[in-house]
Order: structure tokens, then C-alpha cells, then sequence
């Protein structure tokens, strides 16, 4: 390495790598309420309809790719948002543990069927398994939003004035359709 090489690297600031260690927990607990949340809230938002046992909102294939394609893309942003000069790390290990969990959903189904009835029609498994693959990807695509995140003005802790938006946008929407 030349002199110059050691300069440069000097000058680079250096940051923490704890976020992505964390980033596997983080995206799974916000994959998770959110999932949970478009469960609990889709009887009272688009009504009953199950008049004749067809079709049931949440097993709707259309559904489920909105309520997977938004969950993955708010965890794996979380993750990334916690990892400062690491997002894309992050969000990538993160949406390879929401991966980790359809994966292992999928093997247990298949390897003993007789311990999860399967009530569920195909394209449900189809989507879990291309959530398998699509996750990471999701993570890849929505860390750019993170890195512009902390791009701007610092604010309170070094935490961008910014990054606390996408709490209140779910939660004041999901407090609506709750009331």
C-alpha cells in the first residue's frame, strides 16, 4: 500500500459495525408488527368477504404481495436506517433473516405436513417462496433512501432531523383503521 493509500483511509471516518449486527433483529421486528398489523387491520378496512366462504381478504394472493412487498421494505429500510455508512450491509442481513424465516416456514411445511395442515391455497406458498429470494434484493433497493436519510443536517444525536418521519406515517394510519 502506498503512502497515499494510507492517507486516504485516514481521512475516511470509521463506523460502527454494531448496527448490523443488530440490523437480523431489528428488520424481523418490524417485518413482523407490520405483517401483523395488515392481518389485524384488513376485516375492518375492507369489510367482510366471506358471504359464500370466497374469497378471504387475507389469504387474497393480491393482498398478501401488497401487505409482503410493504413489510419488507419498511423492516430492511429500518434495519438500513440504524447502520449509518453500513445501510446497504445492513438492510441485506436484515432481509436475509426475513428470508431465514420463510425459508424455515417452507422447510418445516415440507419436511413433516402432517404438524401444519395445509388450509392454504398454492400461490401462498409461491409467494413465501419468492419472498425467499426477494427480500434481500427489497433491502438492497430501499437502503438508497436510508443513505439519503443520513446524508441530511444532522439533528438530535447525530440522527438525522428526518429519520423518525416513517414511524408516524404506519402508526397514525393503522391508529385510523383501529378506531
Amino acid at each position: 500500500m502506498s503512502l497515499e493509500g494510507a492517507i486516504d483511509q485516514r481521512q475516511k471516518p470509521r463506523v460502527p459495525f454494531w448496527p448490523v449486527v443488530l440490523a437480523p433483529l431489528v428488520a424481523g421486528i418490524y417485518y413482523l408488527s407490520l405483517k401483523l398489523a395488515f392481518a389485524a387491520s384488513v376485516i375492518p378496512v375492507l369489510g367482510r368477504a366471506d358471504l359464500f366462504e370466497t374469497p378471504h381478504w387475507g389469504a387474497h394472493w393480491g393482498f398478501r404481495l401488497i401487505a409482503e412487498a410493504i413489510s419488507m421494505g419498511f423492516g430492511t429500510f429500518v434495519a438500513a436506517a440504524l447502520a449509518p455508512g453500513r445501510e446497504k450491509t445492513a438492510a441485506v442481513v436484515g432481509g436475509c433473516t426475513i428470508s431465514l424465516g420463510f425459508a424455515a416456514k417452507l422447510a418445516i411445511l415440507y419436511a413433516e405436513p402432517t404438524m401444519i395442515p395445509r388450509a392454504e391455497p398454492w400461490h401462498q406458498y409461491a409467494i413465501d417462496a419468492l419472498s425467499i429470494v426477494l427480500t434481500p434484493m427489497v433491502g438492497a433497493y430501499v437502503s438508497d433512501a436510508a443513505t439519503d436519510i443520513h446524508r441530511a443536517a444532522r439533528g438530535v444525536g447525530g440522527i438525522g432531523r428526518f429519520h423518525f418521519l416513517w414511524l408516524w406515517f404506519p402508526a397514525y394510519f393503522y391508529a385510523l383503521a383501529g378506531c
